[in-house]
């Protein structure tokens, strides 16, 4: 099974909110023919919020992998902003590792080693 969106903008307006998402796009695919089921997720775009400063942007370089209903045992998501970023490795099914560059110099200036269940609570 292969399930993916993408499209060049989706815009939500809430009162004093909006939300703009833009080149955009996310691709999942699940083989429920074995078991246990492997899956895999990525995605990218570029997110512009009221209520956020500046323009964020996100993508997945190494293509998050897993099987059934477990975290991702492998995979990354960086997360860009103005003159700073995050990244997300999962290290296994249960642990993570999240990178930041606080001033956007390429050089990590904090690391946060955590486990999925403490990162979804």
């Amino acid at each position: 099974l292969s399930a993916s969106v993408n499209g060049d903008y989706l815009v939500t307006d809430s009162n004093s909110r909006s939300e703009t998402l833009s080149a955009f796009g996310s691709e999942q695919t699940v083989d429920a023919g074995i078991s246990p089921a492997p899956y895999t997720w990525s995605s990218y775009g570029t997110l512009d919020s009221t209520q956020l400063p500046g323009v964020i942007k996100y993508t997945t370089p190494v293509t998050f992998e897993g099987e059934d209903v477990d975290f991702p045992h492998t995979g990354e998501l960086l997360v860009e902003g103005d003159n700073s970023s995050a990244r997300l490795i999962a290290v296994d099914n249960v642990n993570v590792i999240i990178q930041f560059d606080y001033d956007g110099d390429g050089e990590i200036d904090e690391t946060l080693e955590t486990t999925w269940v403490d990162l979804k609570d």
